[in-house]
């Protein structure tokens, strides 16, 4: 993730990410992307206080961080179940 303060915080099988507006004196809404640097090739990504689900493209996905604000986002990857 670039423009923005991270942290990441292994919980169980998952990652919870900290996306935080770092701008004091450029205030704005951030527009992020983040690349997920996990074994695996089916990920999944959600805002873990609304529960809104992220789209994940491949091993990326973007996330808005509101302007002085934060996001805590829960990444985890699952295997296809088997047909």
């Amino acid at each position: 993730a670039e423009n923005i303060f991270l942290s990441v915080q292994k919980w169980g099988n998952e990652y919870l990410l900290y996306l935080i507006d770092p701008g004091y004196f450029q205030v704005r809404d951030r527009k992020v992307r983040v690349l997920i640097n996990l074994k695996g090739k089916n990920f999944e990504a959600m805002d873990f206080l609304t529960k809104e689900q992220i789209k994940v493209k491949g091993k990326e996905f973007y996330v808005q961080v509101p302007m002085g604000l934060f996001r805590i986002v829960k990444v985890r990857a699952f295997k296809e179940l088997e047909k």
